[in-house]
């Protein structure tokens, strides 16, 4: 492992550190200060203009529904099918295998999340009173997501933030930062309908991606993985060595 990302990785855990630390002090000890405010201002901000029938009403509820999720999951879906068209059949294997691997990392790091960050803070919906709900202004066929018992980290930013940094590990600059683009985009509706606070993702979602991707993808764990899976997921399915290009 070389000096750069030896040094890489001290930053990144030291900024995730000083993320969580200067969080804990101010929400779970004042429940007040710097992260607090930004909290509140970020929530009263996007609630207020909840109205019903209203267009951004609509939008809000429209994009906190579960099925969304299968968008954001699409997107996804369609910037590693731009990547996998134009390898060739070598390149399409190992991409497959760094998918898998994609998939085993959100779900191992989903769970430790769980274990490392036990908070039950609610979500600001349940926090404050008198609050616009965005589920009972709208009539929608499925259940708004507006609120949460306990809503940190935000889990769907970080699966999202997780995507954009194994892209970039694996497939350069502009995979990452269409994986950003889509990690802003698509945490953002959680933020405006109030089901998480700001610092949800800003802080929790944010410094759980930097400890888990830097001793992950910053050393030879992630490489070591996909070798693995490449030596015993065979290359010679049509996937891989057909001659034909996805519509991406």
């Amino acid at each position: 492992m070389s000096k750069k990302n030896i040094f890489l990785i001290a930053v990144c855990n030291l900024s995730a550190l000083i993320l969580i630390m200067s969080w804990y002090f101010n929400i779970c000890w004042n429940s007040s200060g710097f992260w607090f405010d930004v909290d509140s201002s970020v929530f009263e901000f996007f609630n207020k203009p909840l109205v019903p029938v209203s267009g951004y009403t609509m939008l809000v509820a429209v994009t906190n529904l579960r099925i969304f999720d299968m968008v954001s999951l699409a997107v996804m879906g369609l910037i590693f099918l731009h990547f996998f068209s134009k390898a060739d059949s070598r390149g399409r294997h190992r991409l497959f295998c760094i998918l898998i691997f994609l998939m085993m990392y959100a779900v191992a790091i989903k769970l430790l999340s769980s274990v490392m960050f036990h908070f039950n803070r609610p979500s600001p919906t349940r926090f404050f009173h008198g609050v616009n709900h965005v589920g009972s202004l709208v009539e929608l066929p499925f259940k708004v997501k507006d609120q949460a018992g306990s809503c940190f980290p935000g889990d769907h930013g970080m699966m999202l933030l997780i995507f954009a940094m194994v892209m970039f590990r694996y497939c350069g600059l502009r995979a990452f930062l269409a994986g950003l683009l889509v990690f802003v985009v698509f945490s953002l509706p959680r933020i405006m309908g109030g089901a998480h606070w700001f610092s949800d993702v800003a802080v929790g979602a944010v410094s759980m991606a930097l400890i888990s991707g830097s001793w992950i993808l910053l050393t030879p764990c992630s490489d070591c993985i996909v070798d693995f899976l490449q030596r015993h997921i065979p290359g010679n399915w049509k996937l891989f060595t057909g001659n034909y290009r996805f519509p991406v």
